[in-house]
């Protein structure tokens, strides 16, 4: 009984900090609890379906199999998809797994993805490490373009304690637990560390700080964008000067990057391109930044080189 009023209480709780469009809707369903905790709040506000990616790594079919007890659970629609990702990095598999999901959205239709309030709080701090800009410091947006994070108000716990009363047999990824990864260090040491040590609130306060830098981040992009392709006239950012420059480049490249910027490294690296001392600088991702003629260039490998829409 005490575990019914509890669910309850959770359900209002998390349905209140949950805000989505109308739909319809396609939850990103991994398996884990925060997904599947996304799933069942969402699935009864308007028509959802759901897409798991399996990446081909030894725990995936069990992913897989967590993923597609949820979806029956919640009598939810479920479409897997498959890839395999050589050599394997997080980047990579973050660019792939968005690129199968924008794909199999329909007209119309919202994709959901369950970024809690602390991988808000992890991304904040693993870009300030990297020396991100105002955009990398506002860390993941709620919304941009049709991806929606409805779950950025609600913590892990609350996720993962609402999804076991619920009876959904979510599955934690073992990837998740492998500290060669930066951001799992983040989550299993640096933050609990902080909390012990420095600021027990330490997660809501880099939230907070993440807010606040979104209202910082609103340089328009400029330049022409096509497919894989951004070009820009150099004599722009050079007028800009590095400073300038750098918020042009942060701004209008975070397309290409699956909607992170470039961290104060990369700048240095294309800024270089534009002052003429290097020919060509490679990104992370496999972009590729030069210079034809009087144009700036970043590319994905076998991009053209040139982009025919304005942004």
């Amino acid at each position: 009984m005490a575990a019914t009023r509890r669910l309850e209480e959770l359900r209002r709780q998390l349905d209140a900090r949950t805000v989505t469009p109308a739909g319809p809707n396609l939850v990103a369903l991994s398996g884990g609890a925060d997904s599947a905790a996304l799933a069942a709040i969402v699935a009864d506000r308007s028509p959802t379906r759901a897409l798991h990616i399996h990446h081909g790594l030894p725990a995936s079919d069990q992913m897989e199999r967590a993923a597609r007890s949820i979806a029956a659970n919640l009598n939810l629609p479920l479409v897997v998809e498959r890839t395999t990702i050589v050599p394997f990095s997080e980047v990579a598999a973050r660019s792939e797994r968005y690129r199968l999901l924008e794909r199999a959205l329909a007209e119309k239709e919202w994709l959901l993805t369950a970024h809690t309030l602390d991988d808000q709080a992890e991304t904040v701090l693993a870009n300030l490490m990297r020396g991100a800009g105002s955009g990398g410091l506002a860390g993941i947006p709620a919304r941009r373009g049709r991806i929606v994070r409805p779950f950025l108000q609600v913590s892990r716990s609350e996720a993962r304690e609402f999804a076991t009363l619920a009876g959904l047999a979510w599955l934690d990824d073992p990837q998740n637990e492998d500290l060669s990864y930066l951001r799992n260090r983040i989550r299993h040491w640096l933050i609990p560390t902080l909390e012990a040590e420095f600021n027990p609130g330490i997660r809501s306060a880099l939230v907070a700080a993440a807010d606040a830098f979104s209202v910082l981040d609103v340089e328009e992009p400029i330049g022409e964008h096509a497919d894989d392709v951004w070009r820009v006239a150099n004599s722009i950012l050079w007028a800009a000067g590095s400073t300038g420059a750098a918020a042009i480049l942060r701004s209008s490249l975070r397309p290409l990057f699956d909607g992170y910027g470039l961290d104060r490294a990369e700048v240095a690296r294309v800024w270089k391109v534009v002052s003429g001392d290097t020919k060509a600088a490679e990104l992370k991702g496999g972009l590729r930044v030069y210079r034809d003629g009087p144009w700036l260039i970043c590319s994905r490998p076998g991009g053209g080189g040139t982009a025919d829409s304005s942004r």
